[in-house]
């Protein structure tokens, strides 16, 4: 991939959604837990030119492995970037490849805040390849 020069400022992050759902007490659980975890991470232009809000949404399920839910949690975050002038063929890359990674950053440590302080202990997110990542990007133009 080409290297590209690139300014952007991230004008405001703030959570938009924040949700955990305890269905079983923590200190009753007697097994180890399996977690799922689904991500999305969606990026649009904003009406003000060169700004950019990227919204990242992570949820996950503990679960035995009968397949009983224990708790779940999600959490929606939303970035807003401005981009300095970035060529119009470059700039879906910028996207995918460098901003959506930071905001994802930021709701994966919110959920291992809001997982730890529910009794469970913390849901740590795996590493995700930056390719992976930029692949579940979805841009709307």
């Amino acid at each position: 991939m080409e290297q590209i020069d690139i300014r952007s400022r991230a004008q405001a992050l703030y959570v938009k959604n924040l949700e955990m759902k305890a269905l079983v007490a923590p200190y009753a659980v007697k097994e180890n837990l399996q977690t799922s975890i689904d991500f999305e991470i969606r990026a649009r232009p904003l009406d003000i030119n060169g700004h950019w809000s990227i919204v990242a949404q992570i949820a996950v399920q503990a679960h035995s492995a009968s397949g009983d839910v224990y708790f779940s949690s999600s959490v929606e975050l939303e970035q807003i970037y401005a981009l300095e002038p970035v060529p119009e063929d470059k700039r879906i890359d910028v996207i995918k490849n460098s901003l959506a990674a930071y905001v994802f950053g930021h709701a994966r440590a919110t959920l291992a805040t809001i997982t730890v302080n529910s009794g469970y202990g913390p849901v740590h997110i795996p590493p995700i390849s930056a390719n992976v990542l930029a692949s579940r990007v979805i841009v709307n133009e």
